[in-house]
């Protein structure tokens, strides 16, 4: 009967760990042993199948959820792609012919963080630029030589290994502007009190097409004491009364929209008016008459002749003076 108490404690004796104050065993959680499978040996407490203090049974410490218990770091499940998207613009939509052309896809972005590629293309020119070549095409800044005048246009694709985005930009060429020329017409002499008519149709734009002008009258200078203003000054033929004797000078100033002409000149000269009782004057017909009446009456043929040919002589010495 003595011998079962002492066998039970002999078994009991092989599993248990004798301690003194000086040493403390680990506390394990029962399944560190290092032979179970998909423990990780550690300290801490872990669960069946785990492999580093994870949440999730299975998971690995990385932020994906594996697929199985006991996975280890080869996850297969992925977030879905977003698609990449693209924006292209220039540094200059309106351009001069013979200008480089800067192509721009720097404000294109992927939501995941993905590396974009880029390629660029252009999809259209002016019909008479044949072929036109763009330059780093495959970079987010291309460029190109807008040769000849007229629309280019321009594509953007950018890709993120996944999907694809698609983009354009209109850029248009121009030929450079060239200065319009005023021409105020030519020099005019009038009577005192006139309405001068100015004249600024000879002005013109060397553009091909011309570009449409507008006018701007104005005086340089005028008389001493005149009050002559320019009515409708914005007109091409604007007019003014010559109020004063002497010279009235003008300027025109013609715009093409975009620049300013150098300022065109034209002199106005006013004259005094003529004094019908002014220098030598010869008999009126009248008295003439009169005396020729007199003179045949009372039989003086000779004085009559004579009566007849001094107005002719007069009026002949006169002309060779004013010649």
């Amino acid at each position: 009967m003595r011998i079962l108490p002492i066998v039970l404690l002999a078994a009991c004796s092989s599993t248990l760990t004798t301690f003194d104050d000086k040493v403390t065993a680990p506390v394990t959680d029962g399944l560190d042993t290092g032979t179970t499978t998909g423990d990780d040996d550690d300290d801490d407490d872990d669960t069946f199948g785990d492999d580093d203090d994870d949440v999730v049974t299975g998971d690995d410490d990385d932020t994906t959820v594996d697929t199985a218990p006991g996975d280890d770091d080869d996850d297969t499940t992925t977030l879905p792609n977003t698609d990449p998207v693209a924006i292209a613009d220039a540094t200059a939509v309106l351009v001069f012919v013979g200008e480089t052309v800067q192509l721009d896809a720097r404000a294109s972005y992927d939501d995941d963080g993905d590396a974009l590629t880029y390629q660029w293309t252009l999809l259209s020119v002016p019909q008479s630029a044949g072929t036109v070549g763009v330059l780093d095409d495959e970079t987010e800044q291309a460029t190109f030589v807008a040769q000849w005048p007229g629309e280019y246009h321009a594509e953007l694709v950018v890709d993120d290994g996944q999907a694809s985005s698609v983009d354009d930009v209109l850029i248009t060429a121009e030929e450079p502007n060239e200065i319009p020329v005023a021409n105020a017409g030519t020099t005019q002499r009038v009577p005192i009190g006139t309405i001068v008519v100015l004249d600024g149709s000879a002005s013109y734009d060397p553009n091909t097409p011309p570009d449409p002008l507008t006018y701007q009258w104005g005086f340089a200078s005028k008389p001493a004491g005149s009050s002559a203003s320019v009515s409708n000054p914005i007109s091409v033929s604007p007019s003014f009364t010559a109020d004063v004797v002497g010279t009235y000078e003008l300027g025109l100033v013609v715009n093409d929209g975009s620049a300013d002409s150098s300022p065109s000149f034209v002199r106005v000269i006013a004259e005094p008016e003529e004094d019908p009782n002014d220098g030598d004057s010869c008999l009126s017909c009248a008295q003439a008459n009169l005396e020729l009446e007199r003179r045949l009456t009372v039989g003086d043929a000779a004085g009559g002749a004579g009566l007849i040919l001094l107005p002719l002589m007069v009026l002949f010495l006169q002309r060779r003076d004013d010649d």
